[in-house]
């Protein structure tokens, strides 16, 4: 079996200074309609640790699609384009970078800033 990879790294919130993120009442009713735990979401402070960056580390988010033989003949066919690839991706229930990224900052590994900074 084949696999396509996309992946982005993005950067760790700092243990030491993170702070509890204040969130607009329209992103908490966005999050609560997603059944998204908004609790736990933080954002960067900045400290010696980090050197005032508010993050330290990084860590990938990725983007799995199993390469079947009709994919593989169309990718050797030059018929797959990125667009036709990230379609087939999301008909096999295939997360995307944006989803994985909103699980590390739901858990508050990183910051919804450094989210949309790296995947857009």
């Amino acid at each position: 079996m084949s696999l396509l990879v996309s992946q982005r790294l993005l950067r760790r919130l700092c243990e030491h200074c993170k702070q509890k993120a204040e969130l607009s009442p329209g992103l908490i009713h966005e999050f609560k309609e997603k059944r998204i735990d908004y609790e736990h979401i933080f954002e960067p402070n900045g400290c010696k640790r980090c050197d005032g960056t508010g993050y330290y580390g990084r860590m990938a988010i990725c983007d799995p699609l199993i390469v079947t033989d009709e994919l593989r003949a169309d990718i050797a066919e030059n018929k797959a384009l990125i667009s036709e690839l990230r379609t087939h991706g999301e008909k096999k229930d295939r997360t995307n970078l944006r989803k994985e990224g909103l699980k590390k900052v739901a858990l508050g590994l990183t910051s919804l800033e450094e989210l949309r900074r790296v995947v857009g």
